[in-house]
């Protein structure tokens, strides 16, 4: 049995951008600030590597690494976590001190 899927795209806006692409980068502007950093020619594989080692992303690293840095800091994904009746889990690497990097 072949089964066809057709892909209806969403209706383009005037300026040609995609409306659901619009939407979401609206709601991610309202929820989150940007920060940019520069490195080094070649340092962001030396830092991409480091972070998939450790099973995380580049931005998931940089969070994680704030976060064992600045007390009052909260890495992206955490927000509402400390709120009664959320079960956070068992405590982050970075808390921990796992995986060799002892932040701690």
């Amino acid at each position: 049995m072949y089964v066809t899927m057709v892909y209806m795209a969403g209706k383009k806006r005037e300026d040609g951008r995609n409306a659901r692409t619009v939407a979401n980068t609206k709601a991610s502007e309202k929820k989150y600030d940007q920060i940019k950093i520069y490195v080094e020619k070649g340092q962001r594989d030396v830092v991409r590597a480091y972070a998939a080692q450790h099973g995380k992303s580049i931005n998931g690293l940089i969070n994680c690494l704030l976060a064992a840095e600045i007390p009052a800091f909260l890495p992206v994904g955490l927000d509402g976590m400390d709120q009664p009746g959320n079960d956070p889990g068992p405590a982050p690497w970075w808390e921990t001190g796992e995986n060799g990097i002892g932040f701690n």
